[in-house]
């Protein structure tokens, strides 16, 4: 198996649990969680269990004050991302809070093309439209989209983690991912108990489970194979495949739930499907030439 190839799978699975993550962060805003609470038991459970891991990786990240610092700008970046999408869903419902978070895979073709100087082709761009619109029609249920204060917050969030794939992008070449994963979650978890402290915030036990899945399956696991997967792709291909995390969400739902199965989920499995088969396009094309 390739290395590519091995990369995909691996955000296949991580957009499986990023998946699962809307609705456990939903599960923890209704009964009571605060944005910034939440954040720090994500990050600081999570980075700190990565952080011990990382002690069987042959690379002394803790010696290199560049891999330092991008990880803490890394990590604040993705703060910023996680704090605007937790506050925009609630303030939103989850399927508008998944449509326009997915907005990252149609801008960070852009931000690759700006910020590492990678060729924009039409495939890429294609791919990222297709997956966008998979995401639109399987949580489109009739509703109407007033653009308030929790949509401009989830437009932002976007932007941020458009932004945080090309750091990590830059970040894989160091082939260190629990450690790498760990600092920036645990840089985001300071950035949360800084917030908290500021505003009053303050910890609860009720919804507990729902924090602690959040920060060590979806957190910790899921950005770990993500940091790893993009050591061997560029941000753009890895944004689209990430982009699942809404499918499987819906099917997750449908599954736990036993709600029906329509034929938007059909469809919308199909286009994502469509969307990864012309970036594999792309890819066995760059391998050939």
């Amino acid at each position: 198996m390739s290395k590519s190839l091995k990369a995909k799978i691996l955000l296949v699975i991580a957009a499986v649990l990023w998946g699962s993550g809307f609705v456990a962060v939903q599960a923890a805003l209704n009964v009571g969680w605060s944005p910034f609470s939440l954040l720090f038991i994500r990050g600081s459970i999570a980075g700190t269990i990565l952080l011990l891991l990382s002690k069987r990786e042959k690379y002394a990240w803790y010696k290199n004050k560049k891999l330092l610092l991008n990880c803490f700008m890394g990590g604040v970046v993705m703060w910023l991302g996680f704090a605007f999408q937790t506050y925009g869903q609630d303030f939103a419902n989850v399927s508008i809070a998944s449509i326009l978070t997915s907005l990252y895979v149609l801008i960070t073709p852009f931000f690759a093309a700006i910020f590492k100087k990678q060729t924009l082709t039409i495939k890429v761009l294609l791919a990222s439209v297709i997956a966008f619109l998979a995401v639109v029609l399987i949580t489109y249920s009739g509703f109407e989209v007033d653009f308030g204060l929790g949509e401009l917050l989830l437009v932002c969030c976007a932007v941020f983690y458009a932004l945080h794939f090309i750091l990590v992008e830059n970040l894989g070449t160091y082939k260190a991912a629990l450690a790498i994963s760990g600092v920036q979650l645990l840089v985001m978890g300071l950035c949360s108990l800084l917030m908290m402290l500021i505003t009053g915030q303050s910890l609860q036990t009720q919804g507990l489970t729902s924090a602690l899945y959040l920060a060590i399956v979806c957190s910790g696991a899921a950005f770990t194979m993500q940091v790893y997967a993009q050591q061997f792709l560029p941000s753009s291909v890895a944004s689209v495949i990430l982009s699942f995390e809404s499918v499987f969400g819906v099917i997750g739902a449908i599954l736990l739930f036993k709600e029906p199965l329509n034929w938007q989920v059909i469809v919308s499995c199909l286009m994502m499907v469509g969307a990864v088969w012309l970036l594999e396009g792309r890819s066995k094309e760059n391998k050939s030439s």
